[in-house]
């Protein structure tokens, strides 16, 4: 009838949609500033994709994805052929995530989640598994 009312409604239907949501943090600011620092490595990178792929529900597929389009593979031939692995940058960043700055952030149930999927994530004859 009144759009007040509405208005009243919704906010309190948003608030018990946030509450009921996982207990993620807020990681923008945190970024923002190790940004500005120019501190930001691999390992943070991968630990991110990985992260924001927990957050959105979206599981080891959801990960693959987003890792695909954060490091691209060598296919330089000299590289190659010099004995550089497709996916070598991507290999050493999941191996170190548990030393990223990000993972220091992130609460104790989220870190485990991020160190388990990336544990999972594997590297093989070329293609992420």
């Amino acid at each position: 009838m009144f759009n007040f009312m509405k208005k009243a409604e919704s906010a309190t239907q948003e608030a018990q949609a946030s509450t009921t949501q996982t207990a993620f943090k807020d990681i923008r600011p945190l970024w923002k500033a190790l940004a500005e620092e120019r501190k930001i490595t691999k390992e943070d990178i991968a630990a991110l994709c990985i992260y924001r792929a927990l957050v959105k529900e979206q599981g080891k597929e959801g990960a693959i994805s987003r890792l695909q389009r954060a490091f691209k593979p060598v296919t330089n031939t000299v590289k190659l052929e010099n004995g550089a692995a497709p996916y070598g940058a991507l290999d050493s960043a999941l191996w170190l995530v548990k030393r990223s700055t990000f993972i220091t952030w992130l609460d104790e149930e989220p870190k485990q989640a991020v160190l388990a999927l990336a544990k999972e994530i594997k590297i093989k004859d070329g293609s992420i598994q």
